[in-house]
């Protein structure tokens, strides 16, 4: 599900939703610049992120730091696993 090499990481489903996206890249580094989580991404439109970050925020499942940096939360932790599971099933 997940291709990491030393200066790029990539989801190879890139069918799974950007939020969902967000919460595994997070599992897997723990903290993440939100530029780099999106284009990791490949998400075109840098408003409608933040958006969506900011959403993961609101719920609680990340903190979006001021700076930028984005950290899974314990409840973030939970759900990314669920979701790990799901779409490591679906695969």
């Amino acid at each position: 599900m997940l291709w990491k090499e030393t200066d790029f990481q990539r989801i190879l489903n890139p069918k799974i939703p950007t939020k969902d996206q967000v919460l595994i890249l997070l599992y897997n580094d723990k903290s993440q610049d939100i530029e780099d989580l999106r284009n990791i991404i490949e998400y075109k439109n840098k408003s409608n992120f933040k958006i969506l970050v900011k959403k993961l925020h609101t719920d609680r499942l990340i903190e979006l730091k001021a700076d930028g940096r984005c950290l899974l939360s314990p409840k973030g932790r939970i759900k990314a696993e669920e979701l790990i599971k799901k779409y490591k099933n679906s695969a």
